[in-house]
């Protein structure tokens, strides 16, 4: 198998996304039972700040080139990536509630959309002009962490 940009296989790559696959996958059964629990905010928080966290720590661990480390990052990648999805739709239920719903959702659809488009592109752009992704991952990174703040602050809806 020939090499990646950082030295490593694709076989090894490929294994990262599997490493984060597993935990997103049996964590959230987790996640649900703290939904139906506890508050969401604060569990949401904690969802995108873990996937921010984890990002900074896969950045680290590619440049230290220890596998272990770089599976061990893409494992609490995979934690917060497990609550993300479920968290997000207990989040617009209960900001807006089900008569509102899918008006609200029918007009972010397409700024999602955008940038779900825009995001593969100007990753590899990054890519072309600085030759590596390490200043993406890590906007990337930041970006996660400040929407766990953010999620956070938000006040909750007024009825």
């Amino acid at each position: 198998p020939y090499l990646t940009d950082n030295g490593f296989t694709r076989v090894e790559g490929t294994m990262a996304m599997f490493v984060a696959s597993i935990p997103a996958m049996a964590s959230k059964p987790v996640w649900g039972y703290l939904i139906d629990r506890t508050r969401v905010k604060p569990l949401a928080a904690i969802s995108a700040s873990v996937t921010g966290l984890a990002l900074f720590m896969i950045v680290g661990a590619v440049a230290t080139e220890e596998l272990l480390l770089i599976y061990f990052a893409y494992f609490v990648l995979g934690l917060g990536w497990g609550g993300m999805i479920p968290m997000q739709e207990v989040i617009w239920a209960r900001f807006f509630g089900r008569r509102h719903i899918g008006a609200i959702r029918g007009a972010g659809l397409p700024f999602t959309l955008l940038l779900g488009a825009i995001a593969p592109w100007a990753v590899s752009y990054y890519h072309d002009v600085m030759g590596a992704y390490d200043g993406a991952l890590l906007v990337v990174a930041t970006l996660n962490v400040f929407s766990g703040v953010l999620i956070f602050l938000v006040p909750p809806p007024k009825k």
